[in-house]
């Protein structure tokens, strides 16, 4: 029997790379997860996808309600995905006070993926070898350091590129810690996008 690994998505960190890198790629995260899996050897066990759904008011315009009816529906998209889980922190916003402009901030989605990190690193019940980590975050650098030291093989996957202000796209104490990488690059993406899984179906109807 092949080991299992689990996947463990920061999907703030994916969709932006999706926007900035692909072109807002739609992907196909079930295939995603288990070419991740496939490129390590191992079989998937669970994948956790982590995330906050926007800020929902009363006052909100019609294109805001959109967005939000979009984005809920696309979490419950993946919770009907075998061996698919959804954790989901909350977003709030702040002034920020050198621009004058009101943004938003994930608040528990990094603690949640870093908590369960440790839990399939030491409880017995859900332990596993490996895991992929799809993320950027230098926060992530406690828990993979600790997981690694316990002797867990953890797979960092994250872009390369250089995002438009010059900044790396990922932390590089993140990937030293980390016992091994996969780049999420054109490759990757493309071959588990739905418009190329679309392709690949209409060729292979008989002419």
């Amino acid at each position: 029997m092949e080991s299992q690994a689990i996947v463990l998505i920061d999907n703030g960190y994916l969709a932006k790379t999706l926007e900035n890198d692909f072109g807002r790629t739609r992907l196909d995260y079930s295939a995603f997860a288990r070419e991740l899996c496939s490129i390590i050897s191992c079989d998937m066990s669970k994948a956790y996808l982590y995330d906050a759904p926007p800020i929902n008011k009363p006052t909100d315009n019609a294109k805001r309600r959109k967005t939000y009816a979009n984005r809920m529906r696309f979490f419950d998209d993946i919770r009907k995905t075998p061996q698919f889980e959804v954790k989901l922190g909350r977003l709030t916003e702040f002034v920020d006070h050198e621009t004058g402009r009101i943004v938003t901030r994930q608040k528990g989605v990094d603690v949640m993926l870093a908590v369960d990190m440790i839990v399939h690193t030491l409880d017995p019940e859900v332990e596993v070898d490996n895991m992929i980590l799809i993320a950027g975050d230098a926060d992530f650098e406690p828990a993979v350091r600790y997981s690694v030291s316990r002797g867990k093989n953890i797979v960092l996957c994250c872009s390369t590129k250089y995002r438009k202000n010059g900044g790396k796209s990922y932390s590089d104490a993140l990937m030293n810690v980390s016992s091994s990488f996969i780049s999420l690059d054109y490759d990757l993406i493309s071959k588990c996008s739905f418009v190329r899984k679309k392709a690949e179906s209409l060729n292979s109807y008989p002419i």
